[in-house]
């Protein structure tokens, strides 16, 4: 009987995984499952590019959507300039949402106060910040003729809009007309852009997207880089 027992138990030894065995399927495991983790890693940061941009061409359009209906401001009063988007070099990982109680103009002068911050309007990124601002002088943004914002590759360029110092901000500004204005510091009387784009960057991948908007209708667009 103990003899039975003993070649059974042999048998089944004889039919189980080696220790090299067990290791080399161990390693192999290893190695999917790291795969995985760098797609899953992958996709997520590329989901959160998606998602900052989708932000803010969502708070462009509410902002001019407010324009267009009178939306009033803390006044209890429709604000003579109207509402607007503010980038500003010091808080490259934030914009800010405000009324302008001044009529908004292009010209090097901000239109932005903090008092008229509309509530909850101030957008901060975890993760992102914007470094590039530019224009556009072409009825339409071409992938071929013009490339994507801020690109300088092509035979019509983006033109840099001044983004180098602590002065320096970017203001888009919306009326009750459905006019759209860019307002910055460098601005110049003989900028004629059609539209004005903007990157942003991750701090940590340096994974970037891109936005821009139509001074002449006011849509918006954008996507990764």
């Amino acid at each position: 009987m103990s003899n039975k027992n003993n070649l059974k138990f042999s048998n089944l030894f004889r039919k189980g995984y080696t220790l090299i065995e067990l290791l080399v399927s161990i390693a192999i495991i290893v190695i999917l499952l790291s795969i995985v983790l760098a797609n899953f890693r992958a996709g997520g940061n590329t989901n959160e590019i998606t998602m900052s941009i989708g932000q803010i061409i969502n708070d462009l359009n509410k902002t001019r959507n407010w324009s267009l209906s009178g939306k009033v401001d803390f006044t209890q009063n429709y604000p003579l300039g109207g509402y607007l988007v503010r980038f500003d070099y010091q808080y490259p990982n934030s914009y800010f949402i405000a009324s302008s109680s001044d009529e908004f103009i292009s010209s090097n002068q901000t239109r932005y106060h903090p008092m008229h911050l509309v509530a909850n309007g101030r957008l901060i990124f975890k993760d992102f910040k914007f470094i590039e601002f530019c224009g556009l002088d072409n009825p339409i943004v071409d992938i071929t003729q013009t490339g994507l914002p801020c690109d300088k590759t092509k035979a019509t360029q983006w033109q840099d809009i001044q983004w180098q110092t602590n002065g320096d901000f970017l203001e888009i500004g919306f009326n009750q007309l459905g006019g759209v204005i860019a307002n910055y510091p460098d601005f110049l009387e003989t900028d004629n852009f059609k539209y004005i784009g903007g990157v942003i960057r991750n701090n940590y991948t340096l994974e970037t997207g891109y936005f821009y908007i139509s001074l002449i209708t006011g849509l918006s667009n954008g996507g990764k880089l």
